[in-house]
């Protein structure tokens, strides 16, 4: 066994702390820092969802402000990662009734939407946020209008904005030049009290969400 031994050296296995520098982490240490990578992603998560929360009520409450009926517009929301690897959120709005009645006021809502959403959420312009429109199906009743001819766009300005045949002489094209806050005019329809008071509802659930999150981040400094 001594000639052995010699040949293929000695392993070590008789010494005493042999083997101590490859040691393996300690598994209460491997356990403790995935710990705070699965409470870091919970929190991720938990806040994107708040945020996602915060977009569809304001939403809600625009519409609710401008009198627009609640099953006009929905928003889809997705997740998305900016240049900066910082991550954010795409909203769609999505027009399923009255094409014609909302066409000319997406700037206006836009507007509106963003100022009521920063009014109660100030931090929400750093959420990497940004807005898109989505017109789905065909408009009922409106007779489609055709492109221009090509050239339309070599001019300079804008090209003019052709009114529908359909609605031609109507009151609703006269009212496609009045503000944002006409557009109750353009439909009778009215909102029902319980949709006010859950919008109201959740505003309020909202704001003590995020007062007890400033709360708490004030604590902790």
């Amino acid at each position: 066994m001594g000639l052995i031994q010699r040949i293929l050296g000695n392993t070590g296995k008789d010494k005493p702390g042999a083997g101590s520098a490859s040691s393996p982490t300690p598994l209460s240490s491997a356990f403790s820092e995935s710990q705070i990578a699965a409470d870091e992603d919970d929190e991720e998560v938990a806040r994107a969802n708040r945020r996602r929360e915060i977009v569809k009520v304001m939403l809600r409450e625009t519409m609710r402000q401008h009198g627009i009926p609640a099953d006009w517009i929905e928003c889809r929301i997705i997740p998305t990662v900016g240049r900066n690897k910082r991550p954010g959120m795409h909203v769609s709005f999505v027009v399923h009734q009255a094409h014609d009645k909302l066409l000319g006021y997406v700037f206006a809502f836009q507007d509106s939407f963003h100022r009521e959403l920063l009014r109660f959420e100030p931090q929400a312009k750093d959420w990497g946020l940004t807005v898109g429109w989505q017109f789905e199906g065909e408009p009922a009743g409106v007779q489609k209008t055709a492109m221009p001819d090509p050239k339309t766009w070599e001019a300079h300005g804008a090209p003019p904005q052709p009114v529908p045949p359909s609605i031609a002489g109507t009151p609703l094209a006269a009212a496609a030049a009045a503000p944002m806050a006409s557009l109750d005019l353009l439909d009778s329809q009215d909102t029902e009290p319980s949709e006010d008071d859950d919008v109201q509802k959740d505003l309020a659930a909202l704001f003590a969400i995020r007062d007890a999150v400033l709360a708490k981040d004030l604590s902790a400094a």
